[in-house]
């Protein structure tokens, strides 16, 4: 009797280590599955992130493109500036040399009346260019509103100070940082 008593429980122990081995074996399988898995989550989210490195990059280089673009056409626009004022000074004195021979021959000719007429002349002539560079001083854009981006810093700086000595050269400095002011973000001005 003490034999089939141990005997069974034997059996059990037999079963119940078969019943351990087996929990083990599943417990092991969960283990090496949440392992695979962890695997990869990890190796979709290095693809995630370079894909995202690759998106930013590209972002990046557009921008680039983008700011060498008006870059270039700010520079144009400048020089094309530069030779409508110097071709506006070459005019000046053009006029200031007929005005001078003119006035030298109605002084020898016609006398004092002649002059007052070609100083009229002169006078209405010079407000005409006066009214065009004021259309021309009209013709300045306003900057573009300025959202805190760190490489549009320098074409908003730019663009400003071109309207600043334009269209505002005898205003308080105070009125000017003002005007500044209203072409940034709410956002970033309270920063």
């Amino acid at each position: 009797m003490e034999v089939e008593i141990r005997k069974k429980f034997e059996e059990e122990i037999e079963e119940k280590e078969k019943e351990i081995r087996k929990k083990e074996e599943e417990m092991a399988k969960r283990v090496k599955r949440m392992v695979e898995l962890e695997s990869k989550i990890r190796e979709r989210e290095i693809e995630t992130e370079k894909r995202d490195k690759a998106i930013e990059k590209r972002e990046i280089e557009i921008a680039r493109k983008e700011e060498l673009k008006k870059r270039k056409e700010i520079e144009e626009r400048e020089k094309r500036e530069k030779t409508r004022l110097e071709e506006e000074k070459r005019k000046k004195k053009e006029v200031e040399k007929i005005k001078k021979k003119r006035l030298e021959k109605m002084k020898k000719d016609e006398g004092k009346k002649m002059l007052d007429e070609i100083m009229r002349k002169q006078q209405r002539k010079m407000k005409e260019i006066e009214a065009q560079i004021e259309a021309m001083i009209k013709e300045v854009k306003t900057p573009t509103m300025f959202f805190g981006v760190s490489w549009k810093v320098e074409s908003f700086v730019k663009e400003c100070r071109e309207y600043i000595e334009i269209k505002m050269k005898e205003k308080m400095v105070e009125d000017q940082i003002l005007w500044v002011l209203t072409c940034i973000d709410g956002e970033i001005v309270e920063k």
